[in-house]
Order: C-alpha cells, then sequence, then structure tokens
C-alpha cells in the first residue's frame, strides 16, 4: 500500500483481530478502521487471511542468509530481503 494513504483494516464488534475485506471471518458488523488505530487498541493480525500491514515504526530485522556456499555450508552474512538471500545470493 502507498505510504502517504491512510492503511486500512476491518474489524468486528466482538473480535480482537483485524482483517482484510474479503476475510472468511467478517460478518454483517465489520468495520473499516485505519492499520495505526486497529495496533493503539490491540487488535492482532489474523491468521487465517494474513493482512499484510507494513508498521512504519517497526523496523526489519536482518536474518541469516539461507543460500548455501561453494563449499556447501550455509552462508553466514545477514539479510533483511524478503526472499531470504543476500546480496551476493540475489541471482542464484
Amino acid at each position: 500500500m502507498c505510504s502517504s494513504q491512510a492503511q486500512s483494516v476491518y474489524v468486528t464488534k466482538t473480535g480482537d483481530k483485524y482483517h482484510k475485506s474479503s476475510c472468511q471471518h467478517l460478518n454483517d458488523s465489520k468495520q473499516k478502521m485505519e492499520f495505526q488505530e486497529a495496533l493503539k487498541l490491540g487488535y492482532k493480525a489474523c491468521k487465517d487471511c494474513k493482512p499484510v500491514i507494513e508498521d512504519k515504526n517497526k523496523k526489519s530485522k536482518a536474518s541469516q542468509c539461507t543460500a548455501k556456499t561453494k563449499s556447501g555450508e550455509r552462508c553466514k552474512r545477514e539479510t533483511k530481503n524478503a526472499n531470504g538471500r543476500c546480496h551476493q545470493h540475489q541471482k542464484k
């Protein structure tokens, strides 16, 4: 989603999760809400529809590269890339 727009999620009157608009767990009581407001109110992400919203206040954590080196060992570099590979192993 574009960072200049408010990011929206959906909640229900009785639930404690936020959802995508197409989630099977939403019913007639669904209410549109800004993502940041949902976080402030203590809502958590639905584990079924997995609404992917970037929290601008959270920094992504680096993890160890998942690629193997020529010697067959796991690469020791850290990466924040979504595919789990460091800069050297991006093209492989």
